[in-house]
């Protein structure tokens, strides 16, 4: 892959300096917590969504009836084209 340095020159790859040393590190240290985590498959939902807050302003409803949402929709809710037929149900 080319690489373009800040002053401009071309390079085939990126030269050696201290800040590639760095990314270098940096990148195996956020790299083994999150092997690890994929491979054991640890879900930790309280860091996503917060923890345990109270108050504030809530998820939302259930929507329509059955706590499915009004824009859901279900083979039941299909019409045939053209006024069905004489053996659909319904």
């Amino acid at each position: 892959m080319v690489y373009i340095a800040p002053d401009g020159s071309v390079h085939q790859t990126r030269p050696w300096s201290l800040g590639r040393v760095v990314d270098i590190f940096w990148g195996t240290i956020n790299f083994v917590p999150q092997f690890f985590t994929s491979l054991l498959g640890y879900n930790n939902n309280n860091a996503v969504t917060g923890g345990n807050r109270q108050g504030g302003a809530g998820g939302g409803g259930s929507g329509g009836p059955g706590g499915r949402p009004p824009n859901v929709r279900t083979m039941s809710d299909i019409r045939p084209a053209g006024g069905g037929c004489s053996t659909c149900p319904g």
